[in-house]
């Protein structure tokens, strides 16, 4: 292929030992992976490597987690640690099993939606104080149809002006 003042493109040559090399070390974050169960692009192997691409997220959800309760047994299993404490050693993950935020923020509501989890509960994982009264307390089950909940004896419903009495 000619180039401009007559500069032409050599390829470079490669030996069949320097292409079996290069193909091993491909195979070996593959391996590893598979050897400790982790996906290879969290080492540093490509994509193309991975099971699938969502790797690094499986790994946050699944893998991660009871590796760190074994860490966690282990440190409250040592006496000298924790022995006469009702101290305990505990990873906070949240923030990592959830990559998006909107994501996170639309679970979290669908959970407060079908019952399976409290406001406070909600607000406590997002590191904000319960609400006042114990309203985070009262679960916030949408029942067939969407209507909202009924309104608490005693509070004035949004919509009825308030009465002088």
């Amino acid at each position: 292929m000619p180039l401009g003042g007559g500069a032409t493109i050599q390829p470079i040559p490669i030996s069949l030992r320097d292409a079996q090399y290069v193909e091993g070390k491909q195979l070996t974050a593959i391996e590893i992976g598979r050897i400790v169960d982790v996906d290879p692009v969290l080492f540093g192997g490509s994509a193309m490597e991975s099971d699938d691409r969502g790797g690094v997220e499986r790994f946050l959800r699944f893998q991660l987690p009871p590796r760190l309760r074994r860490i966690e047994d282990a440190l409250r299993a040592d006496g000298d640690l924790f022995g006469e404490t009702d101290m305990y050693p505990e990873f906070e993950v949240n923030e990592l099993t959830y990559l998006d935020p909107l994501k996170r923020a639309q679970v979290q509501h669908q959970q407060i939606q079908n019952g399976s989890l409290l406001v406070d509960e909600a607000r406590a994982d997002n590191g904000r104080p319960p609400l006042p009264n114990g309203q985070g307390q009262i679960p916030q089950v949408v029942p067939v149809g969407g209507a909202p909940n009924p309104a608490l004896q005693g509070e004035p419903d949004d919509d009825e002006e308030p009465t002088n009495e």
